[in-house]
């Protein structure tokens, strides 16, 4: 019994001598190392694990591994190793693990693992850490460095071969390829001379040797030049160095060839010389110059231009080859800013009767220095006097031109103030008196309201009104002058909807401003004649019209989806003088716009105008004139009446109106008007009740008067008056602070009530 008690001492001992043995040398270990549980579960760590990841002895024993310091082991990859060995028991080696650590940073691990079985199913789990972050990055820079200097190697243009001391070719880069028809793998391993270097060029160089002398003397083949032979047999010529390179684990060292393609520059040399061989056979005068503008060749033709001979010009300073002070000076200057900045320069000079244009360039050598100049003299005295002649007749072709286009405006404007003037007499004469005596007969039939004579004689006054201001706005609407464009163009839409059933989409995309009469009035005439051919020929009931600009242009396009035409007929057309479709293309054409034309038959038709916004000068102001007779009252009555200032540039009217309210008790005429500046000073020295204001008279008309007089005073009552009804002079004078608009067609009552305005009603 005490032998086994001493037998059991000793292998407790034994055991715990070995426990302590395996934790000295855990201990012992420089790497970081835990031992893990079947369960996960930290059993021991060496102090190198402490030390590395921040964590005691306390913090580390007996928790979860993935729960250690906050989390930080919870790893995808170190799941995806402890589950592997869990479940296969096998040793894994150098698994890395890539992640970012709370305290540690950025950290690259590699991963041992080992199962190690213990007696009654259990184990455990040996997990040995190396950080390898610096090696790992600095292998990864490296290979990062390699490739980058791999892709500078082959994405280079310029040739780089490498060549073993046996003349072996060990590397040759794709621009190489590119240059001597190579694939890489049908050279490495061959040799240089006999396959992309003759041993014997067609310049009689010899090349047998060539390599051994490199690596013997390699300082002396700096920039040279050679003849090298393509995979298809052409000659390619090719300027290259050699450097010598040392390998310090070798002992092998190797030359490095990098070089440049010189074909087509030798070929550029060889038709350079056939030039200059052409130039000095011609007639053009030519000088070549040293760095030190010394005379080396002369040509001909350029010893005549100086009065000497070549020989007497050829090494001579440029200042002693007989030409010209002044030209020699301006050939010095030009040739010294030409060294400077080494570019070629060119100007102009007369010399003599001659016109010369002079062209200076400088001259490069192999290695890139200036070598000299050269100068080319032309003699472009002939193209000069066509130059001239050309610019004569461009003149004159502009100021023709520019006749031609104020000829144009001048026509416009001429059949405008001739459609206005008829427009003016229809409205200044016939319809202000056909009003004035529709107002006196209503105030005269007063008392014979059911005289069927005096109302026949009333119908065809109003007729005759009516007829005479239709034909008046049908010559010059007023909107075309107190509005803008787009308004006149609503306007006639809106006769073309009454007249012909037309219906017209009008829209503006921001349009330009049109202060220019004379062009705002073809742009209308223009329009109103494509909307009739419309109404005429395509066969539809409604057209498109849009208004647009850019550029100091105004464009209008009108376009229908109606019949269509072809636009050969346009030309061949009888068309009579006018607005029609060959007068409006010339018109535009005179005054430096355009008409376009699109239409197919069956297919609608589009019309494009444009024309510059700057056609012609905006009308000016009409100047003011001074006061006219128009009556003021010497006496104003001091019983409380309406007083009342009639404001008309018709007297006819005037005293038609005053004829109207004549028979009113309670309103008396407080004075009158014939143009809107008097109105306007006849207002500040009467202030009356009511403003009978026209809206079109002279001098002011009476929307500018009615803006004034109500921003001194908006107590006056302003009744605004016209023989034109547009709902465009309705807005205006009403927008300028008019309280009421009556037209000279209006009844007498209307026309009562409008005076009164609320205190009648």
């Amino acid at each position: 019994m005490n032998e086994e008690l001493d037998k059991s001492r000793i292998w407790d001992q034994a055991a715990e001598d070995i426990r302590i043995f395996a934790e000295s040398i855990v201990d012992t270990i420089r790497e970081p190392l835990v031992i893990i549980d079947g369960d996960l579960n930290v059993v021991i760590a060496n102090p190198a694990f402490y030390r590395k990841f921040l964590v005691n002895r306390s913090e580390t024993e007996g928790r979860h591994i993935y729960d250690l310091g906050s989390g930080q082991w919870n790893i995808q990859g170190l799941r995806k190793l402890l589950e592997t060995i869990n479940s296969e028991n096998k040793a894994i080696r150098d698994y890395e693990v890539e992640h970012d650590f709370p305290d540690l940073g950025h950290r690259i691990m590699h991963l041992n693992a080992r199962r190690i079985e213990q007696e009654g199913g259990r184990h455990f789990i040996l997990l040995a850490i190396e950080d390898v972050t610096d090696a790992v990055e600095s292998r990864r820079a490296l290979e990062e460095s390699e490739a980058l200097y791999a892709r500078l190697v082959e994405e280079i243009n310029s040739i780089i071969i490498e060549v073993s001391p046996d003349g072996v070719i060990s590397f040759f880069n794709r621009f190489a390829e590119k240059v001597f028809g190579y694939s890489r793998n049908e050279l490495i391993g061959k040799k240089l001379v006999g396959t992309i270097l003759p041993e014997t060029d067609s310049e009689g160089v010899d090349n047998s040797g060539l390599v051994a002398e490199m690596f013997q003397n390699p300082d002396q083949y700096y920039l040279n030049e050679n003849v090298g032979i393509r995979r298809d047999g052409r000659e390619v010529w090719f300027s290259w160095s050699a450097r010598l390179v040392r390998k310090p684990l070798s002992d092998n060292d190797t030359i490095l060839i990098d070089g440049n393609d010189l074909t087509y520059v030798r070929q550029a040399r060889k038709q350079a010389r056939q030039a200059l061989e052409m130039v000095q056979a011609s007639g053009i005068p030519m000088v070549l110059l040293d760095p030190h503008k010394t005379c080396l060749i002369a040509n001909a033709a350029f010893a005549e231009l100086a009065g000497k001979s070549t020989e007497e010009i050829e090494n001579t300073q440029l200042m002693e080859s007989g030409l010209r002070d002044d030209l020699i000076y301006r050939l010095n200057e030009t040739i010294d800013s030409s060294i400077q900045t080494r570019e070629k320069y060119t100007f102009e000079t007369n010399y003599g009767r001659t016109a010369l244009l002079i062209r200076v360039e400088p001259e490069y050598e192999k290695t890139g220095e200036i070598g000299g100049t050269s100068i080319v003299f032309h003699d472009i005295t002939e193209r000069k006097r066509l130059e001239q002649k050309a610019a004569e007749r461009s003149d004159l072709a502009e100021t023709r031109a520019s006749q031609l286009q104020s000829l144009a405006v001048e026509l416009i404007e001429a059949e405008e103030h001739e459609r206005q003037r008829i427009a003016e007499l229809l409205h200044d004469d016939l319809q202000q008196m056909l009003a004035s005596a529709r107002f006196q007969l209503q105030a005269a039939g007063i008392n014979l309201k059911n005289d069927p004579i005096l109302a026949s004689v009333n119908e065809i006054l109003e007729e005759s009104i009516s007829k005479s201001r239709r034909l008046s706005h049908e010559l010059s609407p007023p909107v075309l002058y107190h509005g803008s464009l787009y308004s006149a163009l609503a306007w006639l839409g809106r006769q073309m909807n009454e007249q012909f059933g037309l219906t017209i989409d009008l829209i503006d995309e921001k349009s330009p401003n049109i202060e220019n009469t004379p062009l705002k009035v073809f742009l209308f005439r223009a329009v109103h004649e494509l909307l009739f051919n419309i109404v005429k020929h395509a066969g539809v009931k409604s057209a498109r019209v849009t208004l647009s600009g850019s550029n100091g242009n105004v464009a209008v396009t009108v376009s229908d989806q109606g019949k269509g035409f072809s636009k050969d007929i346009i030309d061949s057309s009888p068309e009579k003088p006018g607005f029609g479709l060959i007068s409006i293309r010339e018109r535009a054409d005179r005054i430096g716009g355009h008409l376009k034309i699109e239409s197919e038959p069956g297919q609608g038709s589009r019309f494009l105008l444009v024309l510059p916004v700057q056609t012609a000068p905006a009308e000016l102001p009409v100047q003011a004139g001074e006061l006219t007779d128009a009556a003021i009252p010497k006496s104003i009555s001091v019983v409380k009446r309406l007083r009342v200032l009639f404001a008309d540039d018709h007297k006819v009217m005037r005293q038609g109106l005053i004829t109207l309210i004549s028979g009113q008790t309670d309103i008396e005429v407080a004075g009158e008007a014939a143009n809107g500046r008097e109105a306007v000073k006849l207002a500040r020295q009467l202030i009356p009740d009511v403003i009978v204001m026209d809206i079109s008279m002279p001098v002011m008309n009476g929307i500018e008067a009615t803006r004034l007089i109500k921003s001194e005073f908006p107590e006056v009552r302003i009744v605004g008056l016209s023989m034109f009804e547009d709902k465009q002079s309705v807005k205006s004078i009403i927008h300028a602070g008019a309280d009421a608009f009556v037209p000279k067609t209006a009844s007498s009552e209307e026309f009562v009530n409008a005076i009164y305005g609320i205190e009648k009603r």
